[in-house]
Order: structure tokens, then C-alpha cells, then sequence
């Protein structure tokens, strides 16, 4: 997997990690708003 990922530029990481923070915060906010 590390290999595939080695072709991977700058801009898509900093793309893919954007991505990532937006979904984790969806999904914290879903699971707060299930919980309250």
C-alpha cells in the first residue's frame, strides 16, 4: 500500500486530508446530535 501512496502528490495528501477532517467532523456531529 505504501508503494501505491508513493505516487500520491502534494496537493491530492493535502486534498485526501482535508477530506478526512470534514468527514470525521460530520461524523462527530452525527454521533453528538444522536447522544444528546
Amino acid at each position: 500500500m505504501s508503494k501505491d501512496l508513493g505516487y500520491i502528490t502534494e496537493t491530492d495528501y493535502v486534498f485526501l486530508f482535508e477530506l478526512c477532517t470534514r468527514i470525521k467532523m460530520m461524523l462527530y456531529k452525527l454521533i453528538k446530535s444522536l447522544t444528546a
